[in-house]
């Protein structure tokens, strides 16, 4: 805080850390631990994760051997290894270690705040692994637990609320995610805090759900409101803001405002350029899509391929993010009429998320939309092949139902989902002229003349208009 150089103080710490002789003999292991946490802290916010791990983790050696492993400072340490595990890319061994420190407070009271904090670091690894069901179940009873002892009003509460409802919407169910963020911004501003971290967080996700609900709007509004809010507060370069301009991005992307989100992507990409490099990474790819769809697919394939490589390298071929990385780069093919190159690449998409997601989720119905689109067009654009048109009405017959139980018949998706079906079936000849009036007088009333997919629609009705007459 008084400006003394990061070098000096890790000089300084040291001296207290297990392993040094003459500071071994007469520094308790609290003493030693609190170096250590402040020690890896520096690691840390100097990019050197691996020193980080590998100090923590002698740490740890230091409690088991002292036969301590249950103590609160061990905890801490294990909690901050996981977080340092997750910067190195080793989240399955974070995971591990947070099980293990979870064994170690099977006695202790459920509303330790240790215990509260480690079950909580716990839920959000589960998070960042995919593991869903078991996360809300974690949140729910951490939101239960923290009601009962602080409060519905504590900031604590308020956070875990915060989490569930981002765990929530991630498991699909946008309604119930939806109304907790209401329900949560609603308290903030009840409190005078509607400009908190905490609020401009329930916000974020927010917007990310009224999007999800097919409120593309409502969801604009709520993202560049939340990005105006940020900057002002926080500066343009801090990584909350540089998260704001994503989110603000993406929901100009769903509403059609193509020249708009470009412009918000390439803003984070520049603004993120001395942070974390896997969000850099994730930040470039957004910025291809948005490319794509402003009418630039060959660019925009040639970028996104070189930046999956270079993920891949950094996060590993198995990493969640791949799945969305390589869903990107198959739709931008897709885009770019290069089918036969998207089909493998989306057919591994769909696995992938089946492998982790159950048929209904909207992300399953996402990708089977996706690899829909491609089957279909690379059979009706040169030699009939009847097993791709047939696969492709399959999934976008499921796609179909799927949408109209999870989303409702007026969500943007499921009507997408429609448009994209009688596609299909029109090249097989084997669709109504009236299919398409509906799609259109849907997407007129959910979208608005101009937004792209209402354009499309008209296009269609009239291409068809024109073919009768003929």
């Amino acid at each position: 805080q008084m400006g003394v150089s990061d070098s000096f103080l890790e000089q300084s710490l040291r001296q207290f850390l297990p392993g040094v002789p003459e500071a071994a003999s007469h520094l308790e292991i609290g003493t030693q631990t609190t170096a250590a946490a402040t020690l890896s802290a520096l690691m840390l916010q100097r990019g050197a994760p691996s020193e980080a791990c590998d100090l923590l983790s002698t740490c740890l050696v230091s409690f088991r051997t002292a036969g301590r492993a249950g103590d609160l400072d061990a905890l801490n340490v294990a909690s901050t290894l996981a977080s340092a595990l997750v910067a190195t890319g080793h989240e399955s061994e974070a995971l591990m270690s947070l099980r293990e420190a979870r064994l170690a407070v099977v006695g202790m009271e459920r509303g330790h705040p240790v215990v509260l904090a480690l079950e909580n670091n716990y839920a959000a690894m589960l998070h960042r692994t995919g593991e869903l069901t078991e996360c809300v179940q974690i949140f729910e009873s951490l939101f239960d637990t923290r009601r009962r002892i602080l409060g519905r009003a504590h900031p604590d509460t308020l956070s875990t609320v915060s989490n569930l409802a981002v765990v929530v919407a991630a498991t699909g169910d946008y309604h119930r995610a939806h109304q907790l963020g209401g329900e949560l911004i609603a308290e903030y501003e009840c409190q005078g805090r509607s400009e908190s971290r905490g609020s401009f967080d329930a916000l974020e996700n927010l917007a990310f759900v009224t999007g999800e609900l097919g409120r593309f709007k409502d969801a604009v509004g709520m993202a560049e409101r939340l990005l105006v809010g940020r900057e002002r507060t926080l500066g343009s370069y801090h990584p909350d803001t540089i998260r704001a301009l994503d989110k603000a991005a993406f929901a100009n992307l769903l509403q059609g405002n193509f020249d708009r989100s470009l412009e918000l992507y390439r803003k984070a990409v520049f603004s993120s350029v001395d942070h974390d490099p896997a969000n850099l990474l994730t930040y470039k790819l957004h910025t291809t899509f948005a490319l794509a769809r402003s009418g630039c697919a060959k660019q925009a394939a040639t970028e996104a391929a070189e930046i999956l490589l270079e993920m891949e390298e950094r996060l590993g071929a198995c990493h969640p993010q791949m799945t969305a990385g390589r869903d990107s780069l198959g739709v931008i093919l897709g885009l770019d009429e290069r089918h036969d190159e998207a089909i493998p690449i989306l057919e591994q998409v769909l696995q992938e998320r089946l492998a982790l997601l159950p048929q209904a989720h909207v992300n399953v119905l996402r990708a089977k939309v996706h690899l829909a689109q491609s089957l279909y067009k690379s059979a009706a654009g040169g030699v009939f092949l009847e097993s791709r048109m047939l696969r492709a009405v399959q999934l976008l017959e499921e796609a179909v139902a799927g949408r109209e139980a999870a989303l409702g018949d007026d969500h943007p998706d499921t009507w997408t989902a429609r448009f994209v079906l009688a596609c299909a079936r029109d090249c097989q000849g084997d669709v109504v002229d009236s299919v398409w009036d509906e799609v259109l007088a849907a997407r007129l009333r959910l979208l608005g003349r101009d937004h792209p997919d209402s354009r499309e629609a008209s296009a269609r009705v009239e291409a068809n208009v024109r073919r009768a007459s003929q």
